[in-house]
């Protein structure tokens, strides 16, 4: 991932604000779409435009940034699905990356002939020995 470049200005105005969810909520889902469809995804343009918001919201009067708290709360909602969604592509890749180990090991080993050793004589006395007791 690349790292965020300073985030832009953002006008500490209601307007601005809200045109600046409404990006971001596009970023989100465009995310969503390329994970859905198995493709990487940069989260550097994402991280830069909160960064904005949030210095953009801490300058707004609060009356006014009562107004956009729903516009903010489905905002955020969107986003807990994102991270559920990178979560569970994480787990699938790990696996299927797990998946693709062993099974290259495992070819490799009989490639090379490598097999399960056989017992020993000595392990078959050392268990008529615990059986003995």
């Amino acid at each position: 991932m690349t790292q965020p470049s300073d985030p832009p200005a953002l006008p500490a105005t209601p307007a601005a604000v809200i045109e600046e969810i409404e990006k971001i909520s596009s970023l989100i889902g465009g995310a969503e779409k390329l994970l859905g469809d198995h493709k990487q995804v940069d989260l550097g343009a994402l991280e830069g435009r909160i960064a904005a918001l949030c210095a953009a919201l801490g300058r707004l009067p609060e009356n006014e940034g009562q107004a956009i708290k729903g516009r903010l709360e489905t905002m955020l909602d969107q986003l807990d699905v994102l991270e559920k969604a990178l979560s569970a592509e994480h787990e699938s890749l790990s696996s299927l990356l797990e998946g693709e180990t062993r099974a290259k090991e495992m070819a490799a080993a009989r490639s090379y002939g490598a097999h399960t050793p056989k017992p020993s004589l000595d392990d078959a006395e050392d268990d008529a020995d615990e059986t003995d007791t």
